[in-house]
Parts: structure tokens; sequence; C-alpha cells
């Protein structure tokens, strides 16, 4: 199996990994024979030792691969255990080879495994095309309502525009896994390797909604957003995000839109509610159908010690966050 070229993932970037490293989770790529050097953020559990994660495993693995995957994990990792989030799309017949090879289905940390995502490369025009009257009739009316667009490479004044947005909207949802002077440090990061663009929609001189949006190899990543809560008749989070679509279009060098988490597939089977329908709904303006990655598998490295590890994670990360106000993953 060849080796792709390069990581696309934001988690596996290396303005990513820096950030994270800076927070308790050094990090290296590990060659495996055959498959792409796997990202590993290690960090040291209190009463437990070593956990490895594998933030985003990019490469997609077929039924055959999954063994001899598995073996070259276990020979170059050492610990209690290593959580993987297998990017891929979703398959039964994969999800029940890893659990058969000894992984163990486990939820994402942090945030949902699901996405939704818009194709760029079918262009613009069949972009707009495939909208719903619905959604083109709101984008119509934000564009006679007057509502304007920006984009910069992260000037000042933007980032203080989106920090104040951001908190905003982090107030009055009461969500956020990342302190304000985190995603600045994040920010700059990206920005410092040319990847952090700041969009932001206006009207009559306000700043309305504002998207940090991060730039991989192939992939546009709607990463942190804000916007005042009050003008709902305008449509103004919806139109940016059209029309940062449109311009990543018809500039013609990346394949996807990201817009990252919507409702697990977990709850969507069952039927179930999930604090994300309302922003899933919003999403599925661009596009109905939901991304569902294979999600995130366990695999124990050492018996003794993943036996611990189960036992003291949910005490450990509780305690954690309420000393420290941040979630320890």
């Amino acid at each position: 199996m060849p080796k792709k070229p390069a990581h696309d993932h934001l988690l596996n970037t290396v303005a990513w990994r820096t950030y994270r490293a800076n927070h308790n989770w050094p990090n290296e790529a590990i060659e495996l024979p055959y498959y792409q050097d796997q990202v590993v953020f290690s960090r040291s559990m209190p009463l437990v030792g070593p956990i490895n994660v594998i933030a985003a495993q990019e490469q997609k693995l077929k039924v055959k691969d999954i063994d001899d995957f598995t073996e070259q994990l276990k020979s170059n990792l050492n610990g209690a255990v290593a959580k993987c989030w297998f990017t891929q799309k979703f398959d039964e017949r994969i999800a029940a080879n890893l659990v058969k090879e000894g992984w163990v289905p486990c939820k994402h940390p942090v945030s949902t495994v699901s996405e939704l995502k818009i194709d760029l490369a079918q262009g613009a025009e069949a972009l707009r095309a495939s909208l719903d009257k619905k959604t083109r009739y709101k984008l119509r009316k934000a564009e006679k309502a007057g509502i304007e667009v920006s984009m910069s490479s992260g000037d000042a004044t933007d980032i203080e525009e989106l920090a104040t947005l951001v908190e905003i909207t982090k107030d009055r949802s009461s969500s956020g896994v990342r302190s304000m002077q985190q995603m600045r440090e994040a920010w700059d990061l990206f920005k410092q390797h040319d990847q952090l663009r700041i969009w932001k929609a206006t009207h009559d001189g306000k700043v309305l909604n504002a998207i940090a949006v991060v730039m991989t190899q192939d992939t546009v990543w709607n990463r942190d957003s804000g916007s005042l809560r009050g003008f709902n008749k305008l449509n103004a989070p919806l139109y940016l995000r059209w029309k940062i679509a449109e311009h990543y279009a018809n500039e013609g060098k990346r394949k996807t839109y990201n817009l990252m988490g919507v409702s697990p597939k977990s709850h969507r089977d069952a039927g179930r509610p999930h604090t994300l329908d309302g922003v899933t709904k919003f999403k599925q303006s661009f596009n109905p159908h939901i991304s569902d990655s294979l999600g995130v598998f366990e695999l124990p490295l050492d018996a003794k010690l993943y036996k611990r590890f189960k036992t003291l994670e949910p005490w450990i990360l509780r305690y954690y966050f309420r000393i420290k106000k941040e979630y320890w993953y």
C-alpha cells in the first residue's frame, strides 16, 4: 500500500501539532512500513501512564490491512492505550474487523465524528444550482439587504472582531472546549504558516458574523466562528459560508469545504435529540448528506494498565476540568 504524500487533516498540521505540544501533548510522526506516517500525541495520565492519541488517521484502511496496521502500532507504541480517530467513511465491515483485532469503540474525547462537507470540486455554478430553493432565496435576500463579505490573512483588527464574536457566542451557548487565550494562540500559529483566513459578514458597518478558516492542501476548514444575536432575518452566517464556498470553488485549489461537527450517527439513527441538531439543520442548507467517519477506537497496549485506565479516566477528566477549567484531552 503506497503512502500518501502529505497530511491534509487540520489535526495533523505542523501548526496544530505545535499548539498541542505547547499544552502538554508532545507528538511525533512515527514511521510505519506501508502506511502513512502516523502523527501520535502522547501524554501521561496520573496513576495510569502514557496515553497515545492518533488525532486523525487519514489513510483509508481495508479489511485486509487491519491486522498489519494493528501490529505495527503495538510494535511502535507503549503505555496503556492508543486512541485513534479513523476519519475514513463509516463501514460496518471495517468496524467489525477492528473489534476482532482487539480495538474497542469509544466516544471522541472532545467532539463529534460526524461532519458536513461541501464539494468544492464541482465548481461554484454547479454548487449553487445544487442548493434548495429556500437556501437560494435566503442568499438572495442577504445580497439585497446589503451584506458585505471580506477576507484577510489575520489582520489584528479582524482577529479582535472575531474574538469578540466568538466570546459572545460561547457565552450564549455555554459551549467551547478552549479558552480565548488558547484560540488566539492556535490562530497565530496557523497565521505563521499562512493557513489562516478571517472572513467577516458586515451590515451597515457592524460585523455580524466572523469565521476563522484554516486551509490545508485539499481542504478548507471552518475552524472557529461567532455571530451577533438579533439579526437572523439578514441570514449573514448562511451568506458568509456561501461566499467562502464560492470563493474556494472558483479558486479551484481545494476539493472540500469542511463545516465540521454535526449531530452524531448514533443519535440520528436512534432518533435521539442532540445539542448539535440546530447546527446540523443549518449546515444541511448546503448539503443534506452528512459524512460519518468510522469513528474513534481504543487499542489496549497493556491489559493491566488499560483496565486501570478505563476505571480512572472519567474521574480524572472530571477532576481536571473542575480544577483547570479545560479538557484533559
